[in-house]
């Protein structure tokens, strides 16, 4: 999303910086004396601080060693800028933006990855992108990417190089069929990067399923939230209704939001709003027009009361925490499995001019939360009844299991071999569940 408008204390920065660069010494000296001179006794304290940031500007031009030109200076005051308010932002120049679409064009095919760059405290030195989840189906997911597994290099190029929208719009995403080389990081690994070579494919992922995973026992497999989900949910579960013995005596749910793809805010407050009859499904703080949002439910249930268990784990971020937080609170679900991402922000392309010709910055704009006001982003969401995946597989997704013909391919687990959905439908089998989820939808 492209948000046109200005920003007044960046751009009173850049013009002090872009003046002070156009200075020499001696001018930037003598102004300095001349300031000092005029300046009333107690100086305001922003004044005092873009003061201190011009003198070390200039200290740094002057004095280094290697004298820095004036665009690296300006560069750096910028980048140190952006980092203090915030660790993912990022400028974009014309230039940078031009080399971007250059490449951006023609058909487009994807690997399925969902990337973000960890914030300067947590990378240790080992600049690179953090897999947030990998979709299903998809050539990551195949080759066992997930969520925490750190990308180091993309085609023998250092991955913390490379701009967020030339990872996700030019690297990761391309020509249909082309190939590319990265190196990888294994979450919870002390190996050596692995080598690993993905195609990039067209999508062929469903994002949303209904099938009968035990007797009575309904899954609803949601693989990627955005504004067409709810529509999607609500045609699959009726056909499946209409079709299947199985769903017309069907005694409750599981919501199999794990590992599932990041979305928009919109997407969420419909499926969320599928299951709930009343109170909030959606909540944001941002600074624009409308301020912070709070939405509830409208009357309806899609799954006419039945008890509802949400599978979690480390790849369902953004979208998918609030929506299994909203059904939590709401008293609607208990969630089973482990800890969410923590990505509960929201980030906007702004324009730096009326047409977006002198650049863009990309940063935070909108936060996500439960809907009692508890931040998400870089805390995520407990679940009721935590339990890892066993058969564990360092190689693969929670989803998936490591395919025992062919050694590093992940295969979709079976019923039987996931521990997590068997705890899940054990829950939905204990009666005090389906004695409260009772008791709630009676409610007027």
């Amino acid at each position: 999303m492209m948000k046109v408008g200005y920003r007044g204390p960046v751009a009173v920065l850049l013009a002090l910086v872009l003046a002070w660069a156009s200075c020499s010494p001696a001018a930037l000296a003598e102004g300095s004396r001349n300031r000092t001179a005029a300046a009333p006794a107690r100086a305001v304290p922003l004044e005092t601080r873009l003061e201190l940031m011009l003198r070390t500007m200039k200290i740094a031009r002057d004095w280094h060693i290697e004298a820095p030109s004036r665009s690296a200076l300006i560069a750096g005051a910028i980048e140190g800028l952006l980092a203090r308010v915030d660790p993912e932002a990022e400028l974009y120049t014309r230039a940078d933006l031009r080399r971007i679409a250059r490449f951006a064009i023609g058909p487009r095919a994807g690997v399925g990855l969902e990337v973000r760059r960890d914030p300067p405290e947590r990378r240790a030195g080992r600049k690179g992108y953090r897999v947030v989840t990998a979709r299903d189906g998809s050539p990551a997911a195949r080759v066992g990417l997930k969520a925490g597994d750190l990308i180091t290099h993309i085609d023998g190029q250092p991955a913390g190089e490379i701009p967020y929208l030339a990872m996700t719009r030019v690297l990761l995403e391309g020509a249909p069929g082309a190939t590319i080389r990265l190196a990888v990081e294994r979450a919870g690994s002390d190996q050596a990067p692995e080598d690993i070579v993905l195609e990039r494919t067209a999508s062929n992922s469903v994002d949303v399923s209904v099938d009968e995973v035990a007797t009575g026992i309904t899954r609803v497999r949601i693989a990627a939230l955005s504004a067409t989900t709810a529509a999607d949910l609500s045609r699959s579960w009726g056909a499946y209704v209409a079709g299947s013995d199985g769903a017309r005596r069907s005694r409750g749910v599981v919501l199999d939001l794990r590992s599932t793809a990041v979305a928009g805010s919109d997407g969420v407050r419909a499926v969320a709003d599928a299951f709930l009859q009343s109170g909030p499904v959606l909540r944001t703080a941002s600074r624009s027009d409308g301020g912070d949002r709070q939405e509830s439910a409208k009357p309806g249930d899609l799954v006419d009361g039945r008890p509802i268990v949400v599978l979690v784990d480390g790849g369902t971020s953004g979208g998918a925490e609030m929506l299994a937080s909203a059904l939590q609170e709401g008293r609607r679900a208990r969630l089973v499995g482990t800890k969410t991402a923590g990505r509960g922000a929201l980030r906007t392309l702004v324009a730096l001019d009326r047409n977006g010709r002198k650049g863009i910055l990309r940063l935070t704009t909108e936060r996500l939360l439960t809907p009692s006001g508890a931040a998400i982003e870089g805390k995520g969401v407990t679940p009721d009844i935590v339990i890892d995946q066993l058969p564990a597989s360092s190689a693969c997704r929670t989803l998936d299991i490591e395919d025992e013909a062919v050694p590093g391919w992940c295969v979709p687990r079976t019923v039987a071999q996931d521990t997590q959905l068997q705890r899940a439908i054990s829950t939905l089998d204990e009666p005090l569940v389906a004695a409260q989820q009772d008791a709630e939808t009676s409610k007027p």
